[in-house]
């Protein structure tokens, strides 16, 4: 997979956030960086970084900054501080990528969809599907779980023979998908304006993609959550910075009733999350579900005392079921227990 970041890092949003409940609001720039350091765990599965970046006010003058982050973390990879916004722009690199022996192009138009899965297994089995699949606009969609899960359901997806994918067919385009060079290429050839602005998967107006790879598990994350379709934050909230994050001194406190402000609180058993609870705990997995991109930055994991593992383990299963099938614009829809049962413990 090539990857290529096309961002702007900026605080003005296309579409407003909505509220972040009682979470944190991390700057934008940090948001980036986090989002960044995500996608190292995916490093044995991608060829090539490329990262045309443009930071925004108040963000500019640290440039050096932020690319010696990303260079800590990818060193080969490609910098520029300039979006792509227009058909000349984009069609610079085209043959840069079509140099590269490598079939998967990973667009990543959003700075802020953050890799959540405790390893890289099921992106790598969703690259593969989409690359042995002939139609040329199969796309893998990577985040927006429980979005794209509902649609799955209701536009009659089929469970893939592994089990960990749903497909189904929609002629649209939207910002999260990983797609086929050649459908990049596709689009490239047809559109014609040199003026219209895109910057996104979702400006290709000519050519979409119709055949969607639904993964059964959230292996990606909006970090400002699912406000604009009524998610329960309850449920699938919006997530933030871990204290320590970048210092590499993250604590993690598994199964404490009590919420401590400075780690990271997780227990399958709490009643509500911290979105919506002072007291409630930041997640509810357990401790072999911690994003793979965190373990570097954790300094010390404290456990509870007499814990009973099986307790949190039905506690955790009974989260992802409910984390599977959410209240969506108020309604509702139950996913099949066996589109899930791979990822139940």
């Amino acid at each position: 997979m090539i990857v290529w970041y096309n961002c702007k890092i900026s605080d003005k949003r296309l579409t407003p956030i909505g509220s972040r409940f009682n979470l944190k609001n991390n700057n934008r720039f940090d948001i980036a960086k986090y989002t960044f350091a995500s996608l190292k765990p995916l490093d044995p599965l991608i060829s090539a970084y490329f990262f045309n970046l443009e930071l925004d006010d108040p963000y500019k003058g640290r440039e050096q900054e932020m690319e010696e982050f990303i260079l800590d973390l990818f060193p080969s990879a490609k910098i520029s501080w300039y979006r792509c916004n227009n058909l000349t722009q984009w069609k610079e690199l085209q043959p840069v990528f079509n140099s590269i022996d490598d079939d998967i192009l990973f667009v990543a138009g959003n700075d802020d969809h953050v890799f959540w899965d405790s390893n890289n297994d099921l992106y790598k089995r969703g690259l593969e599907l989409i690359s042995q699949d002939p139609d040329p606009r199969a796309a893998l969609v990577y985040c927006h779980y429980p979005e794209t899960l509902r649609d799955s359901f209701l536009k009659n997806g089929n469970l893939t023979e592994c089990g960990n994918f749903v497909t189904y067919n929609f002629d649209c385009s939207v910002s999260v998908a990983i797609t086929k060079k050649e459908l990049y290429n596709r689009f490239l050839e047809k559109e014609k304006s040199t003026t219209r602005e895109f910057y996104r998967l979702d400006g290709w107006q000519i050519e979409w993609y119709s055949k969607i790879y639904t993964p059964t598990k959230e292996i990606g994350r909006h970090f400002d959550g699912y406000n604009h379709v009524n998610m329960d934050p309850n449920v699938c909230p919006p997530i933030e910075i871990p204290p320590g994050f970048f210092e590499k001194e993250m604590i993690i406190k598994y199964g404490f009733n009590e919420y401590d402000p400075n780690c990271v609180n997780i227990n399958p058993l709490s009643k509500n999350l911290h979105t919506v609870d002072l007291n409630g705990a930041d997640y509810k997995f357990t401790l072999d579900d911690i994003p793979a991109f965190w373990k570097p930055y954790i300094k010390e994991i404290q456990i509870a005392p007499d814990l009973d593992h099986a307790q949190l383990i039905t506690a955790r299963n009974n989260y992802f079921k409910e984390l599977s099938s959410p209240f969506y614009w108020g309604r509702k829809v139950e996913i099949p227990t066996h589109w899930i049962k791979n990822h139940l413990k």
